[in-house]
């Protein structure tokens, strides 16, 4: 079975913590590295902000970050579903 990531875990410069819809990383048909989307963000080829929640599940404040003041990143891997 395919691996995706399931869930992306920001932890920012103020140590507070903000999720990130994986699914930013299967945008456009192709698939993109966590490295990759994160990286591109910093550099500002990606567009200047990221969209957040609060929540894991997305029923939180949703925020938007400032991808340069991220200080880790934390991807949860987990099975693809069926098709």
């Amino acid at each position: 079975m395919k691996r995706i990531v399931t869930e992306l875990k920001v932890t920012m410069i103020n140590n507070s913590v903000w999720y990130v819809d994986p699914k930013v990383l299967y945008s456009g048909g192709v698939p993109e590295t966590v490295s990759s989307y994160f990286g591109n963000q910093i550099k500002g080829s990606r567009g200047p902000m990221i969209r957040a929640n609060a929540a894991s599940d997305f029923t939180g404040e949703e925020q938007w970050l400032n991808p340069a003041l991220i200080v880790s990143v934390k991807p949860t891997y987990g099975d693809a579903p069926e098709s």
